[in-house]
């Protein structure tokens, strides 16, 4: 993007840690380099990015498990739902209502099966090729542009 060179980059790049930090990176540097219309297209690419970046921290975050009722299936909570769940077990049976608190909390685990693993993993590799395309036709923009400047006009 920034047209730097590779050695530099990629040194440079290793030492940014988040994803979050990754895409504001590339945002600054869309903005120095890229016209408006590439920019709008860099940012909407950024924007799937992000949403697919949140939903990968949450389901990579939370708690995974197995259970009879699903055998061929994951469960899955938040990890917030696991902390209260642990947290109200220990109090609940103190008022009386561990019962009802237990079946409360499971409403709120989620059951994975393979599509639900299936529509993540495909919106993942659609983002990839559409980078892809990006990248490439910046490329080759550049390439382009660095030949017209190398090609005599007299």
């Amino acid at each position: 993007l920034m047209r730097a060179d590779p050695r530099a980059a990629i040194a440079m790049w290793s030492k940014i840690q988040t994803a979050t930090a990754k895409s504001q990176a590339i945002r600054e540097g869309g903005k120095a380099v890229l016209g408006e219309a590439d920019l709008v297209e860099l940012k909407d690419l950024l924007k799937r990015f992000d949403g697919i970046a949140k939903r990968r921290n949450t389901v990579v975050h939370g708690l995974w498990g197995t259970t009879p009722e699903w055998p061929d299936c994951l469960v899955w909570a938040p990890a917030e739902v696991t902390t209260n769940t642990m947290l109200g077990l220990l109090e609940q049976p103190l008022a009386g209502k561990g019962d009802e608190f237990i079946e409360h909390q499971k409403k709120q685990f989620v059951v994975w099966g393979g599509n639900r693993f299936d529509e993540l993993f495909d919106e993942i590799l659609a983002l990839i090729e559409d980078l892809g395309r990006f990248v490439t036709h910046q490329h080759m923009a550049s390439i382009m542009s660095r030949m017209s400047g190398l090609v005599s006009t007299a």
